[in-house]
């Protein structure tokens, strides 16, 4: 026993050795951001925000499979904040609103984008409320229909955007959607008008 015990020890100390080496050699995570904040992170995708300056804000998406990082949102000075919402991430896509607040009225953008490259598609227009991307990387999305004669905001407008289509489609619009029943599932898009359900599909 007294000539094994030195020996297990030796063993011991051998490993937590090789242990702390590989600790302190081992390169850091692809998406890994000093003093940033995670919005979203699964195997795929890591979304946060980064203050770059003084009061700028900007937000990321990066490819946990490549490492490859895509500036998705940033502040423009004390003026107007760029915030990203409603984010989601079907197969190698990344689908997200990113909130412009500071100018005349409250605007919006809806975006879809490939995880991999970066290369995305962004419809400009209000306020997203609600937001939904495919595998195939089509987007749906409910939005302030738009501005009455007081200058203010007022509810909704169901749009999406086909995968590879160039321009958004209105699917639906008037004061009666109900905001809260908006959804996407799959390529299936719900909503409720007056009352009564409505859907669409997209690939």
């Amino acid at each position: 026993m007294s000539r094994w015990l030195p020996a297990s020890v030796a063993l011991l100390l051998v490993l937590l050795v090789a242990q702390n080496a590989d600790s302190t050699t081992r390169p850091p995570a692809r998406c890994s951001a000093t003093g940033s904040q995670t919005l979203y992170d699964d195997a795929e995708v890591r979304v946060f925000t980064r203050e770059v300056t003084d009061y700028v804000e900007r937000t990321v998406a990066c490819s946990h499979l490549n490492g490859h990082r895509t500036k998705i949102a940033q502040d423009a000075g004390d003026s107007v904040n760029a915030y990203v919402e409603h984010i989601t991430a079907p197969g190698g896509w990344l689908g997200y609103s990113v909130h412009i607040d500071g100018e005349s009225t409250g605007t919006g953008k809806a975006c879809v984008l490939r995880i991999r490259t970066g290369k995305r598609r962004c419809t400009r227009g209000l306020q997203v409320l609600g937001l939904g991307a495919t595998r195939a990387g089509s987007v749906a999305w409910l939005a302030y229909e738009g501005v009455d004669s007081g200058g203010g905001t007022f509810c909704c407008q169901v749009y999406k955007r086909d995968a590879g289509a160039e321009d958004a489609v209105t699917l639906d619009q008037g004061p009666n959607i109900n905001r809260d029943s908006f959804a996407v599932g799959g390529g299936h898009i719900y909503w409720m008008d007056a009352g009564q359900p409505r859907s669409a599909t997209m690939p």
